[in-house]
């Protein structure tokens, strides 16, 4: 049984994420790069004022906010607080991949090699642990047709070259066959 779709999520420091997607079914590969900046007006809060001796200190935050009319308030403008992300895509790349190329890659998708490593939490004391990534996240999803069909994996730690997860086997798979004689795309893999 092999995954149908795969998907490795990265969250970078700067508000980058990326994601690099296989569909085996239709044989497409793709990897986008978008950035989520935090967008919004903002108003001040006071949230306490307290009373010490002679001195009266007033504490303040700072949300984001917008003013709103509806008929919940008979159309009067109202402050409400939100927060809001936009998304601007950086960059995106996507190709079909030969027959060839498929019968290469679905060793590296086998549902059962991922299975041991379901809800496993790694601790830097594992015997295959060599430490974590301490600024970057990824993440592991695969959907397949088996009787548990989704499973999502952290890859925030790194292990020792004698245990590799298959995670890092396949994102090592993908990275050296299909990305790295993609110059565009190896650029933004390596940022």
């Amino acid at each position: 049984m092999y995954f149908s779709k795969i998907e490795f999520q990265e969250r970078r420091p700067d508000n980058i994420y990326t994601y690099l997607s296989l569909n085996l079914t239709s044989k497409e590969i793709a990897y986008n790069v978008i950035r989520y900046t935090h967008t919004s007006s903002a108003v001040i809060q006071k949230l306490q004022t307290t009373q010490f001796r002679d001195l009266t200190v007033s504490s303040e935050a700072t949300s984001a906010a917008k003013y709103l009319a509806s008929g919940k308030s008979d159309f009067k403008p109202e402050l409400l607080i939100t927060e809001e992300d936009k998304e601007e895509v950086l960059f995106s790349y996507a190709e079909k991949f030969t027959d060839a190329q498929l019968k290469k890659l679905l060793p590296y998708c086998k549902v059962s090699a991922f299975e041991p490593y379901r809800n496993r939490s790694f601790l830097t004391s594992d015997k295959c642990t060599a430490g974590y990534y301490d600024e970057i996240s990824l993440n592991f999803r695969g959907v397949s047709n088996s009787p548990v069909p989704y499973i999502e994996i952290s890859m925030d730690i790194i292990t020792y070259d004698n245990h590799t997860l298959p995670t890092t086997k396949l994102y090592e798979y993908i990275f050296n066959n299909f990305f790295i004689v993609n110059k565009e795309v190896y650029r933004w893999m390596c940022r």
